[in-house]
C-alpha cells in the first residue's frame, strides 16, 4: 500500500521547506505539498533541490486551484480525490522527521488499527480553555506510554484511508484549526486516535517567527473551545 506525506505550506516557509522534504522523501512513495498563496510553482521550485524531480516523488499544487488559501487545512486537500487505500501521513512544513519516522508510524497504525500521532490532547471536560485546561502531549517532549487521545496533532499524524477517509476537510470554514476539525470528524465517525510513545528530541522543529499556536492562542480560543466541547461530547456522551 502506498505511503504519502501530505503538507500545506505558504511563502514565508518556502526557504526551509526543503529541509522538511529532505527528511521525508526517502521514507515515502510521494510527498504532496499544497502551496497556499501562490499561483506560480516556479517561485517555490526555485527553493527546492532539482534532484527531487528525478525521483518523481514530489507533487506540488498551487493554491489557486482551490480557494487560494486553505491555510494548514491544505494538508487534507489530497484526500478528496483518492481512489485507492493508502497510508496517509499528515505533516507540517516546520518539522524535521527522523529517519525511522515512517517505519515507526506505519507499525503503530497496523498494530492498533487506528489513527495515530505523536502530539495531541486528552480532553478533560467541557467549558474549558482548549490550550490551557486539557492534558497535552507534545511531539518535542517525551511521551512515555501509548494512550488514547481525543485531539491529534496533524503535523505528526497518520492513518490508513481504508479505516478513516474524511472528505472536504480542506475546505472547512475553520482555518488554522486543522487538529480540531480532523479530530472532530474522527469523533463523529467513532474512530479512535492514539498517541505513541517517543523520546524528547526525536522530532525537531524549525524555528519560525510565526506559528499557529502562537497566533491563535494569543487571540483567545472561543471557536477552539466549542469544537473541543463537541469532540468531548461525541467521545464521552455515553460514559
Amino acid at each position: 500500500m502506498k505511503v504519502t506525506a501530505n503538507i500545506a505550506t505558504y511563502p514565508p516557509r518556502f526557504a526551509t521547506l526543503q529541509k522538511v522534504i529532505d527528511s521525508l522523501v526517502d521514507q515515502v512513495d510521494e510527498v504532496r505539498v499544497y502551496c497556499n498563496e501562490i499561483d506560480d510553482l516556479s517561485f517555490l521550485q526555485a527553493y527546492l533541490n532539482k534532484d527531487y524531480n528525478k525521483k518523481n516523488k514530489i507533487i506540488l499544487i498551487c493554491g489557486w486551484v482551490s480557494n487560494f488559501n486553505l491555510t494548514d487545512n491544505g494538508k487534507f486537500y489530497f484526500l478528496d480525490n483518492l481512489t485507492e487505500p493508502e497510508y496517509y501521513l499528515t505533516c507540517d512544513d516546520d518539522i524535521i522527521y527522523p529517519p525511522n519516522y515512517v517505519e515507526t508510524i506505519k507499525k503503530a497504525i497496523d498494530h492498533y488499527g487506528c489513527i495515530v500521532g505523536f502530539h495531541g490532547r486528552q480532553l478533560l471536560g467541557t467549558g474549558l480553555d482548549y490550550y490551557k485546561d486539557h492534558k497535552s502531549f507534545h511531539f518535542l517532549g517525551s511521551v512515555t506510554n501509548d494512550e488514547v487521545i481525543d485531539v491529534v496533532g496533524t503535523g505528526v499524524c497518520g492513518f490508513r484511508t481504508d479505516y478513516f477517509h474524511p472528505k472536504e476537510l480542506a475546505h472547512s470554514a475553520e482555518k488554522r484549526m486543522s487538529d480540531l476539525i480532523f479530530s472532530l470528524e474522527a469523533s463523529k465517525q467513532k474512530k479512535q486516535i492514539g498517541i505513541i510513545k517517543h523520546d524528547a528530541g526525536w522530532l525537531k522543529m524549525i524555528n519560525n517567527k510565526e506559528t499557529i499556536h502562537s497566533t491563535e492562542s494569543a487571540k483567545g480560543t472561543p471557536v477552539q473551545n466549542i469544537l473541543a466541547d463537541q469532540i468531548y461530547r461525541n467521545n464521552y456522551a455515553n460514559d
